[in-house]
């Protein structure tokens, strides 16, 4: 049986992997998925509780964080799954403590390089308009759309939960340290014939890569939420 973290993406926290994480531990697996530091849910339509007045955190909180959590927790040959900005978070942590990590996981995400930040990877026009709804360095989270949640209740639920996201966390960049040489796998969502997904070019350079293992399933963005049992089963464990 494995032991699993599972890092969520911009505007979400752990509660996005209820689903997914019910049917792991359902099946024996040990799972963690932790909210990062400064998010949390019910706040989509204003910054974060006291956000004014205190110190925002970053990535490098975010990382702290999840390195903590192996370490207090003592876990060993951990799969650490990491979904779109929690990328990188995942590579941060392999940075810093990478003997207590079996494979890593990205799931329809940036796969970083040492230094770079999630501004070096997205494209400038996504950049720009994410500094454009930032009100006091929280930058305001994205309609459920456009991670792929059409169906209205799921929308709802979801979009009452998204939190507006630290700045700090898109414009840090990781450290110059190496990234150990670890299991790799990455996950695409797909898309479906009606929806397809935008292009993935990282998904397209790693699909036939040695160095990697590769999964699709076919959703939006969000396939914790949409393909809960499809998105486990490509964890491949």
């Amino acid at each position: 049986m494995a032991t699993l973290v599972l890092v969520h993406g911009a505007w979400h926290g752990g509660w996005c992997w209820n689903s997914v994480a019910e049917i792991l531990r359902r099946d024996g697996h040990s799972v963690h998925a932790p909210t990062l530091l400064g998010m949390g849910p019910f706040r989509a339509t204003r910054p974060n509780a006291g956000a004014e007045s205190s110190r925002r955190p970053g990535l490098h909180d975010h990382v702290n964080q999840v390195v903590d959590l192996l370490q207090a927790s003592d876990l060993h040959d951990v799969v650490l799954v990491g979904h779109s900005y929690g990328s990188m978070v995942i590579t941060g942590a392999a940075q810093v403590a990478g003997e207590r990590l079996g494979r890593l996981v990205y799931l329809d995400a940036f796969v970083p390089r040492p230094g770079q930040s999630f501004f070096d990877l997205v494209p400038d026009e996504l950049r720009l308009n994410l500094l454009s709804t930032s009100d006091s360095g929280w930058v305001r989270p994205r309609p459920p759309s456009l991670f792929g949640i059409t169906d209205p209740d799921l929308a709802a639920w979801t979009e009452a939960r998204l939190t507006a996201q630290p700045i700090e966390t898109f414009e840090q960049a990781l450290p110059e340290t190496s990234v150990p040489p670890l299991e790799r796998r990455y996950i695409r969502c797909a898309g479906t014939p009606d929806r397809p997904n935008r292009p993935n070019p990282v998904a397209d350079q790693l699909r036939n890569d040695p160095g990697w293992s590769y999964a699709e399933v076919p959703c939006g963005h969000d396939a914790m939420l949409l393909r809960p049992h499809a998105l486990v089963e490509a964890l491949g464990l």
